[in-house]
């Protein structure tokens, strides 16, 4: 059942634009203030836990509930919302579309290799990690993994988590650690093996701090992104990185099947 789950709930996200239907994350900022007033008297480190396990451990127990009074097809549905909610909360491939449809009617042109490395780090913390964290601690690890990244994204804009900024990017570089690893690999199985592989070897065992260079570099070595400034070129491997990360996808949920097969 987890495996048709994360195939219906990737194909969602592949070929529709949910996030304006279920993905509105505008309630989180306010249960920060509220937790921030609540707890902030008993320290950073308290308030911090109880910011990132208490909505899991809310998952947790109403999967629990869900699976003991009614039958699995609510724990399906239950389980393929919660995942579905927690991919994005943006969707990269929509906004590459709208990019590609509107280019010639922007001022100012875009660099399209910072749109590239843009796509290759976004489908590791939009998907493939949270996808990862699922099959690993089920609902709890998805939401848990998500909840971490819109604490660290309050901390960036300056609000409450500011002055647990330096913590949040850790326990976000910990999580990130081994998708990262998995998809800068699978990134080579679907392009160019030997050239992503370089920096992959490079950087699989280096520390947290290389996770997004190590996905930037992968991406663009797997597609031979042109280093040319004409604009065609650059547009061309823009696409071919879009075709890139939805073939790894496929190439991702299959390691996933398997793995789940085997365990």
């Amino acid at each position: 059942m987890q495996f048709i789950i994360i195939l219906l709930a990737t194909c969602l996200e592949r070929f529709f634009d949910l996030r304006h239907l279920l993905r509105r994350f505008t309630w989180f900022d306010s249960y920060i203030s509220y937790v921030h007033k609540q707890l902030s008297r008993y320290g950073q480190w308290v308030m911090l836990i109880a910011l990132m396990v208490a909505i899991p451990l809310l998952i947790l127990i109403l999967t629990a509930i869900i699976r003991w009074l009614f039958f699995d097809l609510a724990e399906f549905i239950f389980g393929l919302f919660i995942l579905v909610y927690c991919f994005g909360p943006e969707n990269v491939f929509h906004d590459l579309e709208h990019y590609f449809k509107f280019k010639d009617e922007q001022k100012e042109k875009a660099d399209e290799q910072s749109l590239a490395k843009k796509l290759f780090v976004k489908v590791n913390s939009q998907l493939v990690a949270v996808i990862f964290w699922y099959v690993v601690l089920g609902g709890f690890g998805a939401v848990f993994y998500r909840i971490v990244s819109l604490l660290r994204e309050n901390a960036i804009a300056g609000k409450e988590m500011q002055p647990s900024l330096k913590q949040l990017e850790q326990i976000q570089a910990i999580l990130d650690w081994i998708p990262v690893r998995i998809i800068g690999l699978t990134y080579g199985f679907c392009g160019h093996f030997k050239a992503a592989l370089v920096p992959w070897r490079r950087y699989v065992l280096t520390g947290l701090h290389d996770n997004q260079v190590l996905l930037e570099e992968c991406g663009l070595e797997a597609v031979h992104f042109p280093q040319k400034t004409d604009q065609q070129e650059t547009l061309q491997g823009l696409k071919e990185s879009r075709s890139l990360v939805s073939r790894a996808l496929v190439v991702y949920v299959i390691i996933v099947f398997i793995l789940l097969f085997i365990f």
